[in-house]
């Protein structure tokens, strides 16, 4: 017979005539290329038409085999054109999944959120066995939805939605996808027909959805501003004594300009016995806090503390020159 008009014994005729040109959906369908076609059929000058000579992606294509036998392939094998023709008639059988679409919203559960991923079918034939996709994330996230399997014809595809992800940038710029089969063989994992590693997985980057939270850092406090206060002017005050009381005495016992001591600054007479005025004209004014001096520490040996002045007594305690009768702290 001539190709175009397909004999009654070709392997096609018959399973028309069995009605069964859907056995491919749940079994798997193969075959082997003609021992005398199997040097020529992927050359430039193939003459697929004429006599028992057909071509070969048209035949995967109708059959949706997954596989053809070819002992010259591994034998003396293809080189040249032959061979970039052989290859791509060997990627068009079987299955051929792609992520065709990968979109985000947000969570049900807060700080999280929702990634669809839609699988396309591009290949000949379905994957015969239970076939997952798989998310996994750098935030630890990691997910398994069943039914890649369930993706049959060509052009045909199902979305497969991963919940409660990470509402994280770290998460987002690294989503990765896998198919996983109980049934697939270590070292040999079920491929996508995209992505890195030869398919093993595919890699996408997605920016936050809107109404997702931003990514947190620690917040940077505000400068603390330095503390104002409001300038109050210095006074001047004295204390009438014979000898020269301590600045900070003259701050808490003393008095302001009056009396004998009417002139600022001026160490004047005062009183009887020598006195003189004894000035301090850096004294904290009535607004500000006049400065505290802590109490006097009791000796534990030698002379006491007199109280008015905080110096050593170790007889009278002397307060401006005269004798204190708040006398000495033993």
């Amino acid at each position: 017979g001539i190709y175009g008009e397909p004999m009654s014994w070709f392997f096609w005729s018959q399973v028309q005539a069995k009605a069964a040109t859907d056995f491919w959906m749940s079994g798997a369908m193969g075959g082997e290329v003609r021992p005398e076609l199997q040097a020529t059929i992927f050359d430039d000058n193939y003459a697929a038409g004429t006599q028992y000579k057909q071509d070969f992606g048209m035949c995967a294509e109708t059959t949706h085999a997954i596989y053809m036998l070819n002992y010259y392939a591994f034998g003396a094998s293809y080189t040249g054109n032959t061979l970039a023709s052989a290859r791509a008639a060997s990627d068009q059988m079987g299955y051929a999944f792609r992520i065709a679409e990968v979109s985000v919203a947000e969570g049900s559960v807060g700080s999280t959120i929702d990634i669809t991923a839609t699988v396309s079918q591009n290949g000949i034939a379905p994957f015969y066995y239970d076939l997952s996709i798989a998310l996994s994330c750098p935030d630890g996230f990691s997910g398994t939805l069943g039914g890649v399997n369930n993706i049959a014809s060509a052009g045909s595809t199902a979305s497969f939605t991963f919940a409660t992800v990470p509402a994280t940038s770290t998460c987002l710029s690294s989503l990765v996808f896998s198919l996983e089969s109980p049934y697939a063989l270590a070292g040999a994992p079920v491929k996508f027909a995209q992505g890195v590693s030869d398919g093993t997985v595919v890699e996408v980057f997605l920016p936050l959805p809107p109404g997702s939270p931003p990514p947190t850092s620690s917040p940077t406090p505000p400068p603390t501003p330095s503390p104002t206060t409001t300038p109050v002017a210095n006074q001047a005050k004295y204390i009438c004594a014979k000898n020269p009381p301590l600045p900070s005495t003259i701050c808490t016992d003393g008095s302001v300009a009056g009396g004998d001591c009417a002139t600022e600054n001026e160490n004047n007479g005062c009183h009887k016995g020598g006195k003189r005025c004894w000035w301090n004209p850096a004294c904290p004014g009535s607004d500000n806090p006049s400065p505290t001096t802590p109490s006097p520490t009791p000796n534990t040996g030698g002379c006491p503390v007199c109280a008015p002045t905080g110096q050593a007594c170790c007889e009278t305690c002397f307060d401006r020159g005269k004798p204190s009768g708040r006398g000495c702290f033993a």
